[in-house]
């Protein structure tokens, strides 16, 4: 398996979207490797594995803050899923109390899905949620993403 998997047609396995997600990424690291990376990731105390469609998202909740924390997305579905899943797991990541999130990356399209998230989910109830985009030293792109204002801070 190497392409993009419409989740509406066929659920693929998280070790299926890993598989993807390395290939589509263009790792330079076998399979093998980014697998194990990926698991030793999960044993991170306090991590949280979110699946939506055909893609998964792993967060690590700040030791010091845990409404706070990094997060990222092995992605296999389709671009328009992509979106769908991303803005269920913004939505669930609320409701699990975060009130703000941080990713990195380096492909510059995905900005786009941060903005139509955005859009799509600001609402009275939160008319701050937004995000705030930073580039890395290594050139990629970081995103501070608002989910809840700060309250009492």
């Amino acid at each position: 398996m190497s392409g993009m998997v419409d989740s509406k047609q066929q659920k693929l396995s998280v070790d299926e979207i890993v598989k993807i997600a390395a290939n589509n990424t263009r790792s330079p690291y076998p399979f093998q490797k980014v697998y194990m990376l990926f698991v030793g990731e999960l044993g991170i105390p306090n991590s949280k594995l979110y699946k939506f469609g055909n893609t998964v998202f792993v967060v690590h909740p700040s030791e010091q803050n845990p409404e706070y924390g990094v997060f990222r997305a092995l992605n296999a579905d389709t671009a328009e899923n992509y979106v769908e899943n991303s803005k269920q797991f913004v939505d669930k990541a609320v409701a699990d109390g975060f009130k703000g999130l941080q990713t990195q990356f380096t492909d510059p399209t995905i900005l786009n899905i941060f903005n139509m998230i955005a859009r799509e989910e600001k609402t009275a109830q939160n008319p701050n949620m937004g995000y705030t985009v930073g580039r890395t030293k290594s050139g990629g792109f970081s995103v501070n993403l608002v989910l809840a204002e700060r309250m009492g801070r």
